[in-house]
């Protein structure tokens, strides 16, 4: 028993799962709590998008800047 509980706990999918139902909780039992919680998680999945985006096109920027002879960076 004591491991299957572990193996929830730490588990990254059943985190996810944990945190959804946590967050479905709170907004349940307190709403403002709750949009208050969904707007941080929101803004933060937003932020998040925008880094990747920022990331691939100074990946671009610099591939298309490099000379063709050097070596791809990483």
């Amino acid at each position: 028993m004591r491991y299957a509980v572990g193996e929830l706990l730490t588990c990254t999918r059943c985190i996810g799962a944990w945190a959804a139902l946590g967050i479905v909780a709170l907004r349940l039992l307190n709403p403002p709590a709750g949009r208050t919680v969904s707007a941080v998680l929101a803004a933060s999945a937003t932020n998040d998008f925008l880094h990747a985006g920022f990331s691939w096109v100074c990946g671009e920027a610099n591939r298309a800047t490099s000379p063709p002879d050097a070596p791809a960076s990483p």
